[in-house]
């Protein structure tokens, strides 16, 4: 198995990994944006499904690293049940960082990893989350 073969990371777009939340109840949807960002523009919502969104800022300083972000994340996982076969969508605001923190928890021998291509905003060819009308909570 190549390096690559085993940083395994799938695409949805934000309707297709909605879809996925709710026919897998114990799928975790992991947010890898800044507090701030939240905070300006909103977050994905599951409260209609009746769990939480994950938080789990992705290293941009470095004083904080990918092993400290999968440390941080793996411990929340472990809260919910989850365990290296639970469903772990990743979104950030347009689809690269969250890509990366699949990546590292793929690496690490998560199996199901989900990236949400176009993130939470979107860019120009793909929607986001917020632009498909799925539910969003401002923080």
């Amino acid at each position: 198995m190549t390096v690559r073969e085993s940083m395994r990371v799938d695409d949805l777009n934000s309707k297709e990994a909605y879809q996925l939340l709710q026919d897998h109840p114990e799928a975790q949807l992991v947010d890898v944006r800044r507090p701030d960002e939240r905070s300006d523009i909103g977050a994905p919502s599951l409260e209609a499904l009746g769990r939480p969104v994950l938080h789990a800022v992705w290293p941009q300083t470095p004083d904080r690293t990918p092993e400290d972000f999968a440390n941080e994340l793996e411990s929340q996982l472990q809260a919910q049940g989850a365990d290296r076969d639970t469903p772990l969508l990743f979104i950030c605001r347009s689809g690269a960082r969250s890509r990366a923190a699949g990546e590292t928890m793929s690496s690490r021998g998560w199996t199901r990893v989900i990236n949400v291509a176009g993130g939470f905003s979107g860019k120009p060819e793909i929607t986001g989350w917020a632009d498909e009308g799925l539910p969003i909570s401002k923080i």
